[in-house]
């Protein structure tokens, strides 16, 4: 996959990283910052692109993985619980709107 800038690279690697994770271990820590090895990403441009200034590498996929959860959290598909994000299940997201379609 080509990528126009650091920015979308970072994206990419940030939505990565927390997909794994939830597949993973069911949860993403709150405010913990991600420490990235750089230098196991391929080589190729977007990995050139990376390696260039590592630093800010690192700050932008940390930047986009709290924009993401932040966003999931607001919109209803997160909670917070001892120190973690947790995905809600489908099931349980169907029952947040029944009991939310219920009070009306």
């Amino acid at each position: 996959m080509d990528f126009d800038d650091i920015s979308e690279l970072a994206k990419a690697v940030s939505i990565d990283i927390m997909r794994q994770t939830f597949i993973d271990k069911k949860k993403f820590p709150i405010n913990k910052e991600v420490v990235l090895d750089i230098y196991k990403l391929p080589d190729s441009d977007a990995g050139d692109m990376a390696k260039e200034d590592p630093e800010e590498f690192t700050r932008l996929v940390n930047s986009w993985l709290a924009t993401k959860l932040n966003y999931l959290y607001s919109e209803g598909f997160l909670e917070k619980k001892r120190g973690y994000y947790r995905m809600y299940t489908t099931e349980e997201i169907k029952d947040h709107v029944k009991a939310i379609e219920d009070a009306e």
